[in-house]
């Protein structure tokens, strides 16, 4: 799925760019020789050496436009409302960023009749409920989504699908799914780092933890960012990959593992508020369609988890 030759400079555009992914795929991207421009719909305050359209994906003439300009070889659309609790009590504004958003695009790509690669990037909720009766989850398995969230993200799967096939579009679905590193927020692993870190600091004296027994497909970010480009490049269109390592951990092991890099002593308490009734116990991908494209993990669980606790450390 290339896009010109390789002594032109490639063009990639980032939807979300200041999201934790588009932060860590702009910074990838650019240190590979990529032109990379970015939409946000906040103001940039990151420092990138990229340009950024401060614009939202829903509206579809400041979309085009920005197309039109900007001519990418690909785009990677990670801008969306994925905060799946807010799903629950604001689904409207859920299916419009998700849905709305990635039509806009896909319309902007069929009435310019360009050939970019479209990276459409889903979710592993798209599974949703199936994933507590299949435990290695393929492209393949039913979804079967359990939030208004991993509702969106299966129809705009679904909506890639269909307009790669009715109109020949270059584009590919992909499925992440517990990806982590230094940056991301409001997850269990940053907020397990965050606490610990907090607790070193003389902060805080405990760390309130949710239902640890779930068991996640963690991925380093820097992992993820490079199977992105390599499925943009590599990836057959039309079809889906997952992005994952493979392998399930438990949240109590990797809890335990960054306990064991603290300073001082932890001392853990059970909140019932961090508990989501919805969450699925496992969820865990079968990376072998990625692994076919080339795809190997570099960066181990230890040192991701080190490096998000020397996160919240410097924060």
């Amino acid at each position: 799925m290339t896009s010109g030759p390789e002594t032109i400079s490639m063009v990639s555009l980032i939807t979300g760019i200041n999201g934790f992914v588009g932060f860590w795929l702009s910074q990838f991207l650019v240190g590979r020789g990529d032109k990379v421009v970015g939409i946000s719909r906040k103001k940039n305050n990151r420092k990138q050496k990229v340009k950024v359209y401060q614009a939202d994906v829903v509206d579809q003439g400041r979309i085009f436009q920005i197309i039109k300009e900007t001519k990418p070889n690909r785009i990677f659309h990670l801008a969306a409302q994925s905060n799946i609790p807010h799903s629950f009590t604001n689904p409207q504004e859920t299916f419009k960023t998700n849905i709305n958003g990635t039509i806009n695009i896909l319309e902007t790509l069929r009435v310019q009749k360009r050939k970019t690669v479209f990276v459409s990037v889903g979710s592993s909720g798209e599974y949703g409920e199936i994933a507590s009766k299949d435990h290695f989850l393929s492209e393949t398995s039913p979804l079967s989504p359990s939030s208004p969230y991993g509702v969106s993200k299966a129809v705009q799967g679904y909506l890639n699908g269909l307009y790669t096939r009715s109109y020949n579009l270059n584009a590919v679905h992909v499925r992440p799914f517990a990806i982590i590193g230094p940056g991301k927020t409001k997850d269990a692993i940053s907020d397990f780092a965050r606490g610990i870190a907090a607790i070193e600091k003389g902060k805080a004296k405990t760390l309130l933890v949710g239902n640890t027994n779930h068991i996640r497909d963690f991925l380093d970010v820097r992992d993820a960012t490079v199977a992105l480009d390599l499925i943009s490049e590599n990836g057959k269109s039309g079809e889906i990959y997952n992005v994952c390592r493979g392998q399930g951990v438990k949240l109590e092991e990797a809890l335990e593992i960054l306990i064991n890099l603290s300073k001082v002593k932890i001392k853990i308490k059970k909140d019932k508020n961090k508990i989501r009734p919805s969450d699925n116990p496992i969820i865990v991908g079968n990376p072998q369609k990625l692994i076919s494209l080339g795809f190997r993990p570099k960066i181990k669980l230890e040192q991701t988890l080190k490096e998000i606790l020397d996160y919240w450390r410097e924060k």
